[in-house]
């Protein structure tokens, strides 16, 4: 995953060396080694150099640490790293061009603000979805200052409402601005998609036009928690795409992720992350000393509390010990 990430970003650089600059990167969780760790990193979007971004750290680790409240983050929060670079922009706030038709416009000031990422509103005429244009310049700065990054999170610095998810998470710093912040992981890290209607159907974890309770995708979780096949409307094509449950985060703030959904961003987190942290002998082929008992053993990265069983085998037979250590008779 991240040999991807880095390809496709050395092409970003390429292309827009004159953004290739440094800042000053700030540790705000450190768990393990950025190679075996989820990294998410904060980027200041309309914080003027001085007094506005020096604040950012503060509000970057303030919302980390709302992150780490809820399930399943709190449980696995083992397995992220999080940072924040520190990058000025000339202008406060974002850029709100009033050009949206779900709300009568200017449902707020129209702005045109000279920002580094260049944040804007009204995305697909949307007045709350607020995207990062400047991508290009996302991308050189974290691989300038933090190329092993998997999660670009991008803080405009307004009070607007206002986020998106995708592969740059842009959110502002509205009232509800922790758990915004929690929903756009839910798509960007989770992969997961909106269950209310967004207009954008498609086969998602969370989203399927399969009714059939044997056949759903997430059949496991049928009848548990409240999950079950719910359909996103009465008709039209909203009646032909189903979710979950009734009452999930992706469907509404200050609500739980649903089972089937906190199972997708675990699912996740162990496609990007080796759960074991190393292991001893240090290779996976050696010539054992001729002694009368081998010690062999690993280091886990466990979530808290610890939901994963560890079984040992040798010569494809499973041994009876299930700690992080065994010993093996050299008989």
């Amino acid at each position: 995953m991240k040999l991807h990430i880095q390809l496709s970003c050395l092409l970003s650089v390429i292309a827009t060396t004159s953004f290739a600059q440094t800042f000053p990167v700030k540790n705000i969780v450190v768990s393990g080694p950025d190679t075996n760790r989820v990294n998410l990193v904060y980027l200041p979007e309309g914080f003027q150099a001085g007094t506005q971004l020096s604040t950012f750290e503060g509000i970057a680790t303030g919302i980390q640490n709302y992150v780490f409240t809820i399930t399943p983050f709190k449980e696995y929060r083992a397995f992220f790293n999080a940072y924040c670079i520190e990058v000025p922009s000339v202008d406060s706030g974002s850029s709100h061009p009033g050009t949206a038709t779900d709300v009568a416009e200017p449902a707020s000031p129209v702005v045109t603000a000279n920002t580094y990422f260049g944040t804007v509103f009204d995305n697909a005429n949307v007045h709350r979805a607020i995207v990062t244009k400047n991508s290009a310049a996302v991308y050189s700065v974290l691989n300038a200052n933090l190329p092993m990054y998997d999660v670009p999170m991008v803080v405009a610095n307004t009070a607007e409402y206002g986020g998106t998810g995708g592969p740059i998470l842009t959110f502002t710093l509205a009232p509800s601005a922790n758990e915004i912040a929690v929903h756009e992981l839910g798509h960007t890290f989770g992969k997961l998609w909106d269950e209310y209607w967004n207009n954008m159907p498609g086969e998602h974890p969370n989203m399927t036009q399969e009714s059939n309770p044997a056949l759903v995708k997430w059949k496991n979780w049928m009848n548990t928690g409240g999950v079950g096949i719910y359909a996103h409307g009465s008709t039209g094509a909203q009646a032909t795409w189903y979710r979950p449950h009734q009452a999930c985060k992706m469907r509404q703030l200050n609500l739980p992720f649903c089972h089937v959904c906190q199972e997708g961003i675990i699912a996740q987190v162990y496609k990007k992350i080796n759960p074991v942290n190393s292991f001893s002998p240090a290779t996976t082929v050696t010539t054992l000393p001729s002694v009368p008992v081998h010690t062999f053993s690993f280091s886990p990265i466990r979530p808290d509390p610890n939901t994963v069983i560890y079984t040992w085998a040798l010569n494809g037979n499973v041994l009876t010990g299930t700690d992080t250590f065994i010993q093996v008779n050299n008989s």
